[in-house]
């Protein structure tokens, strides 16, 4: 399945990434990581957390649906949305990049057809030299 479109640009905005045959990276950040097609949804844990400033959600979808991904604040506010596409069934990453907000908790939230889930990722931004003159 994915080794048919390896080195190809196909409808949607798939583009190999030319490192690995089960390996779809899509323009938008997102990376569809094998051609298993999984029998059921999931929002898996974001890794590293607490990260800073990059971590990877992972998902599964097991059908062709719009998928809408979004990360908000603790008080609910919209942050960023990071997906917002039809994807067909497969096991994705998305590497999210934190650098331009402050630390703190966040919740990011998977939306595909009927399905719905929420996790809780931390960010926490180091400040080089804060401990050199303790």
């Amino acid at each position: 399945a994915a080794n048919a479109v390896v080195g190809t640009s196909i409808p949607g905005g798939y583009v190999s990434d030319f490192t690995d045959p089960f390996s779809i990276q899509l323009s938008s950040g997102i990376s569809n990581i094998t051609d298993v097609i999984p029998d059921r949804y999931e929002l898996k844990q974001n890794y590293p957390n607490p990260f800073n400033p990059e971590t990877k959600i992972e998902f599964n979808i097991p059908e062709k649906v719009p998928v809408n991904l979004k990360v908000f604040d603790m008080n609910g506010r919209e942050i960023k949305e990071l997906i917002n596409m039809e994807l067909r069934a497969g096991i994705y990453t998305y590497s999210f990049n934190g650098s331009e907000i402050p630390s703190g908790t966040y919740i990011y939230r998977l939306s595909a057809g009927k399905f719905t889930e929420e996790r809780r990722m931390i960010l926490i931004k180091w400040i080089i030299g804060i401990f050199q003159n303790l």
